[in-house]
């Protein structure tokens, strides 16, 4: 199946792989060709009912681009199966701050082959800097 950071499954109801799961500190490299979202997509898709996991850290600024670029992805591939693979995706939204990274709040999305689900936000901070944050997205 190719070297992933985590193979989930089950021997009790269902025999087999049931998620696949990658996690990367930098959202930009999870793009390109043998780089985590494909190896989550072809590793899930060979699966007849496995989900994908992906867990990554993402600047305020570049949310809104990473998303789309994911949603873009995931959406434009090909499946054989009779419902292609969704992917969850799951971003610690940051910004930088003097020396350090501030979490500002957690992000859950859920991909599937159509739609999009906004599971909801966590945030790390108070309600008016969290507001200021998605307001510019």
């Amino acid at each position: 199946m190719g070297r992933l950071d985590a193979v989930i499954d089950t021997g009790d109801d269902y025999r087999g792989v049931i998620l696949v799961a990658e996690w990367e500190t930098n959202a930009q490299s999870i793009f390109g060709e043998h780089r985590e979202l494909e190896k989550l997509w072809s590793a899930a898709n060979r699966q007849p009912c496995a989900d994908a996991f992906l867990f990554t850290y993402c600047p305020v600024e570049s949310l809104y681009e990473m998303t789309h670029r994911i949603v873009e992805f995931w959406q434009g591939r090909e499946s054989s199966r009779e419902i292609p693979p969704s992917l969850f995706l799951i971003v610690v939204v940051t910004r930088p701050e003097k020396r350090t990274t501030k979490f500002l709040f957690v992000r859950t999305v859920e991909i599937q082959k159509s739609v999009v689900y906004l599971w909801h936000d966590l945030g790390f901070v108070e309600d008016q800097e969290y507001l200021e944050c998605i307001e510019r997205l």
